[in-house]
């Protein structure tokens, strides 16, 4: 069976027919109460009628080359907004959550390629990458070397830790934020 209960919620694995769409919700509104960042968001359909998994729920069993998918095209449509609001002299920023499993080394590329053909003063100025998921089990040392792809991109790069991974924290100061993921 494909079924695999998490939380409480029923989530199947992908497929062919599975669906992906990307959403930008606002995250924060400057002074002049305009938007001043949008987050993006991945929601996954796997069958007509089916629900839909949104954000990190969208992540709920898959296996790491499944999430590297939806990282890939989270990446992949993100970098095209990126681009588009550059080019077109937005300052809005933008949030691209990233799972830790896709900077495995063999995978991290397919995350930061994307990135390259936006100018560099875009990422520098308007993105900012997020990982999340990670794990207490990640070794300390293991753990800069996942984050150097996302800071070769010349991104702020930030990390969302769960509860029970609090104690990771010193373990991550060479990023720019290290948040709570409540989720």
């Amino acid at each position: 069976d494909s079924q695999i209960q998490e939380r409480g919620s029923t989530s199947a694995k992908m497929s062919p027919e599975s669906s992906l769409t990307l959403v930008w919700s606002p995250t924060w509104v400057t002074a002049k109460r305009a938007i001043g960042a949008f987050h993006a968001r991945v929601i996954r359909s796997d069958r007509d009628n089916a629900p839909t998994l949104e954000g990190v729920n969208a992540y709920s069993g898959l296996a790491p080359i499944e999430a590297l998918t939806l990282d890939r095209f989270t990446a992949t449509q993100a970098a095209k907004e990126l681009k588009g609001l550059f080019f077109t002299q937005q300052k809005i920023g933008l949030t691209v959550p990233v799972h830790w499993m896709s900077l495995a080394p063999r995978w991290r590329d397919c995350i930061r390629i994307p990135f390259e053909d936006c100018p560099p003063a875009a990422r520098q100025k308007l993105l900012k990458m997020e990982v999340f998921g990670l794990s207490p089990s990640v070794p300390p040392h293991a753990l800069r070397r996942m984050f150097e792809p996302l800071e070769r991109i010349g991104c702020d790069v930030m990390a969302r830790l769960p509860l029970s991974a609090l104690d990771m924290i010193p373990s991550l100061s060479f990023l720019k934020a290290v948040g709570v993921d409540l989720a």
